[in-house]
């Protein structure tokens, strides 16, 4: 994995905040206050900052974290694994594109379903796929499939993709959460936990790297 910076970012309207909540959708139960606070730490985990985006998300206390700026966006990388390599076996990756007509020749929006069947026709076996919703600002699309694991063959992983969009931003964002399928009974609860993350909260974003 490349080395990661932070490059310079635009003013947006103060008060903009990008919630997501289970399956996805906009977390809409929250006061203002409770907003403002930001998310709270619960039993077993902490809540680790999304810089420079100004986000949180609750992660497994013993976890490990990365992330910030890519040349094409911004990435995050949540893992039970050291990942100073990129590879981990279970874990949750946030990976946000922007500007992707310049950067793939397509809409987010077909960008993000021609990247649902890659990963669909690499998979053994397709557990589940949902249809395109609203959620906020973006469409989003999900699927979720079981895939071969190169070191260990006998326990394949099971993955949980989401994908959401926003053509007039020319932005999309995907989401993957995975581990081997042996032990997914206890890592999806891990999952809908950390799903309920805040993106964006332009009052604490870094502007221009400071």
């Amino acid at each position: 994995m490349t080395a990661l910076t932070s490059p310079r970012m635009k003013s947006a309207p103060v008060a903009l905040q990008l919630y997501f909540g289970v399956n996805g959708k906009e977390i809409t139960s929250k006061t203002s206050k409770e907003r403002r606070m930001g998310l709270k730490p619960i039993p077993g985990y902490v809540v680790q900052e999304l810089a420079p985006l100004g986000g949180e998300i609750l992660m497994p206390e013993t976890w490990h974290y990365r992330g910030g700026m890519t040349k094409n966006g911004f990435m995050f990388i949540l893992s039970k694994e050291k990942n100073d390599d990129g590879s981990y076996e279970t874990g949750f990756r946030i990976q946000g594109i922007t500007s992707v007509r310049e950067r793939s020749g397509l809409i987010p929006s077909k960008a993000c379903i021609r990247a649902r069947e890659k990963f669909e026709k690499a998979a053994t076996r397709v557990v589940r796929k949902c249809a395109e919703e609203m959620v906020g600002l973006f469409e989003k699309i999900c699927l979720e499939t079981i895939q071969n694991n190169s070191k260990s063959p006998k326990d394949s992983f099971h993955v949980a993709y989401s994908f959401f969009w926003n053509d007039e931003l020319d932005m999309m964002i995907i989401t993957t959460f995975g581990a081997p399928a042996s032990t997914w009974l206890e890592a999806r609860k891990i999952y809908h936990v950390m799903e309920k993350f805040k993106l964006l909260d332009m009052r604490k974003v870094s502007m221009d790297g400071e």
